[in-house]
């Protein structure tokens, strides 16, 4: 597989991912932005939430998996 495209989320930037199709909604935990992504895009052995400092990278194949 190869990288197609990788996303730090920081929490302010919520309109670059909010429209990526591996994410089902963005929750407020403890006031702070969560990601959760949908399980059937994600790399199987990657996380099914995405925290602020994590990184969202996208693979040539369509899957996505999260960097912490």
């Amino acid at each position: 597989m190869q990288l197609k495209r990788k996303i730090e989320f920081t929490g302010k930037n919520l309109n670059d991912v909010f429209n990526l199709p591996c994410v089902k909604a963005i929750l407020k935990v403890d006031a702070k932005p969560v990601l959760v992504l949908y399980i059937m895009k994600v790399v199987s052995r990657s996380s099914k939430t995405v925290e602020i400092g994590d990184t969202l990278v996208q693979y040539d194949d369509g899957s996505w998996e999260v960097m912490r």
